[in-house]
């Protein structure tokens, strides 16, 4: 069995989504929507939810028993996490060459 989460940026900035225990990270544009999956998902599988930084960071926990988390975009593609990574304004930026 495969239990599936919808996150939509209806915002007008990125919007950051950590998936835990594993802190992948993928980073949503504006209007952009992502379908997270855990695959093979037991009985006791569910997702929970932390919305922080004035809803700029959504950290989705996924609990009990499952294969693995994946995402596709509203067009079937599977991403990777990392997704976007660079349009997130916390993440360390390489230095400049010397």
């Amino acid at each position: 069995m495969a239990s599936k989460i919808v996150v939509n940026n209806r915002s007008q900035k990125p919007l950051l989504v950590v998936i835990e225990p594993w802190a992948e990270d993928y980073v949503l544009t504006p209007k952009e929507t992502l379908t997270f999956t855990a695959l093979e998902s037991g009985d006791d599988f569910y997702y929970s939810m932390v919305v922080e930084q004035d809803g700029e960071v959504i950290l989705l926990y996924a609990e009990g028993a499952f294969d693995r988390v994946v995402a596709h975009t509203d067009d079937g593609k599977l991403i990777e996490f990392g997704y976007n990574r660079h349009l997130n304004a916390n993440y360390p930026k390489p230095p400049p060459p010397s």
